[in-house]
């Protein structure tokens, strides 16, 4: 009656044994020494030690406990060998103050079932359920493609959707609690680091692809600096992300599997939270798929002008934010071959380029005008005042007045208009094709 019993407990608890059961060493060597995926299964449960030794105190001795009780197989049921070990006799008298769930009862003789297999080969699985399981590690271990999954959580970006989908294998998903504070349980902190704040981090970028040639974090890490700038080119808002983990589904030696990475961008210029309405999310997802048909290694002018874009917010100094995006202007408005006429091209191409009515064109010419001049007393060491006036248009006696960060915020907004229009209508466009179709358009 027992060895029925087993089997049936071995034939269910089976189901739960997983494969990040198996220690990663132990993997390794199996990898090298079997050949056939059953005497691979065979060999990992006849492995045992599931703790370090400093963490074997808090598990119980079965092994032992059933030596010293030899005819629990022949003379108890199942029921009773539970009650056995949930009762207050011998040396598990106090199990009853730990472990009183019946799931962790159930861990505990999965070790049991493990240990005994590996010691006497008494329990004999159920076929169909030790296949299934060797397929799954044929799988892991012998995938001809390798599975990586990357988690980058965002700091500063609220969303009410649960999950947001980008492409395949590409999509922000929200997180609970024990999963964030799992991942960064596995950073040191400074002392005055406001560890809850970045826990409030609910929503992460997950990034599930097929491992590619180069180095193994490569396409993770182009991704989410690919996505960042996204985020900045969509709308203002300070978000940043500065840790990643990566996961293989797949068996690989070579990945630190578990591992958080960190890097140091690390401060964004205070816009507020980045908030993603409902509303947005569909225009979000678009503008997404539409950046990335865009082919940036053919255009260096394009990709000068988006990271200086995405290093404006990294700048902890206004006018090092204004000389950054100066640069992202004349990248994309201005030629390399061109030496003359500077700030009228490129104050003339972007009104020409973004606004449609004359009036707004005069405004957005003059405001361009003077981001440049200002640009131009930043680098030759001109103190920059704190009052900022520009002309509202070409001949009028009237200014508007801006503060040095409402003028440089403008200058931002006005900027990512720019790419935001690139990337909807001209993305097949490079840079100087672009210009010359403003140029056309200022002839007319």
């Amino acid at each position: 009656m027992i060895k029925q019993q087993f089997n049936e407990v071995i034939k269910r608890i089976s189901r739960k044994i997983e494969i990040n059961e198996i220690p990663r060493e132990i993997r390794i060597i199996y990898r090298t020494h079997f050949n056939e995926p059953k005497e691979l299964a065979k060999g990992i449960f006849r492995y045992t030690s599931f703790s370090l030794k400093e963490e074997r105190n808090t598990y119980l001795a079965f092994g032992r406990y059933f030596d010293q009780n030899p005819n629990l197989f022949e003379l108890g049921e199942l029921e009773d060998v539970i009650e056995i070990l949930t009762s207050n006799q011998n040396y598990y008298r106090k199990i009853r103050e730990y472990e009183t769930v019946e799931e962790k009862i159930g861990e505990k003789i999965k070790r049991f079932i493990i240990h005994v297999f590996q010691k006497e080969q008494r329990i004999v699985f159920e076929e169909d359920e030790l296949q299934k399981y060797v397929n799954e590690l044929e799988a892991y271990f012998r995938g001809d493609e390798v599975i990586i999954t990357s988690k980058h959580p965002l700091d500063g970006f609220y969303s009410n959707a649960e999950r947001i989908e980008l492409e395949k294998g590409l999509f922000i998903q929200r997180v609970p609690l024990n999963e964030r504070e799992e991942f960064y349980s596995r950073i040191s902190f400074d002392l005055g680091f406001n560890k809850s704040h970045i826990l409030g981090n609910e929503d992460w970028l997950i990034n599930e692809y097929v491992l590619k040639e180069g180095a193994i974090n490569e396409y993770a890490y182009f991704i989410e600096k690919e996505f960042l700038k996204f985020l900045r080119i969509f709308k203002s808002g300070r978000v940043g992300m500065h840790y990643y983990q990566l996961e293989s589904n797949y068996w690989n030696p070579d990945l630190l599997v578990g591992g958080v990475s960190g890097h140091a961008d690390t401060f964004v210029v205070g816009h507020g939270d980045y908030i993603m309405q409902g509303d947005e999310i569909e225009q979000f997802t678009d503008l997404w798929r539409k950046y990335r048909e865009i082919d940036f290694s053919k255009d260096k002018a394009l990709n000068i002008a988006i990271k200086r874009f995405n290093d404006s917010f990294t700048r902890r100094e206004v006018e090092d934010r204004i000389i950054d995006l100066m640069i992202a202007f004349e990248a994309m408005f201005l030629k390399e071959s061109e030496k003359m006429e500077l700030t009228f091209k490129l104050s003339l191409r972007t009104a020409i380029f973004l606004e449609d009515v004359d009036a707004e064109r005069e405004n957005l010419f003059e405001f361009m005008k003077k981001a440049y001049d200002t640009r131009s007393d930043i680098v030759h060491g001109v103190k920059t005042k704190d009052k900022i006036k520009v002309k509202r248009s070409i001949n009028a006696g009237e200014y508007d007045e801006y503060t040095l960060n409402e003028f440089v915020n403008k200058l931002e907004d006005i900027f990512r208009e720019c790419l935001l229009k690139y990337i909807q209508e001209y993305r097949e466009y490079q840079i100087n094709k672009l210009i010359d179709l403003i140029d056309k358009n200022i002839l007319k």
